[in-house]
């Protein structure tokens, strides 16, 4: 155990506080790329390569990255396709993300400490502030 006045916690979005459904992200995936005409394996590929340029804000929002993807497997995307899987790739993230048991106790707990000060720090896309407020975290940080 850590001892001492702490002034501070940080938490980690996904794996910590979040926790994502695989298969409910593979199969947002594979019907993301139906819609689009592009083939489900590739455009994942594509999906998953884009991480580090979605966490650095090369590839700011959902719709750039669903852009990224679709060249990356040969095709245009065209701008109604994409958001419409704007809206199916914000869904799927929701219904296939959850906190873990103890996130809200905990985090209420330290809240009752005034001296503490929460932050989060994560390396995630824009999906996050989404995530956030949907799962019901914003007044928390």
């Amino acid at each position: 155990m850590i001892r001492g006045p702490h002034r501070a916690v940080l938490f980690d979005l996904f794996d910590t506080l979040v926790r994502i459904d695989s298969g409910e992200y593979l199969a947002g995936k594979r019907e993301a790329a139906q819609v689009l005409g592009v083939p489900p394996e590739r455009f994942i590929g594509a999906w998953i390569a884009a991480s580090d340029q979605a966490q650095t804000g090369v590839l700011p929002d959902i719709a750039s990255r669903i852009r990224y993807a679709v060249r990356a497997c040969g095709a245009e995307p065209d701008e109604a396709m994409v958001s419409r899987v704007v809206l199916m790739e914000e869904q799927h993230l929701t219904s296939g993300s959850s906190l873990y048991p103890d996130v809200l106790p905990t985090l209420g707990a330290l809240r009752a400490h005034q001296e503490v000060t929460t932050g989060l720090v994560s390396n995630a896309s824009s999906t996050a502030a989404l995530l956030v407020e949907r799962l019901g975290l914003i007044g928390y940080f």
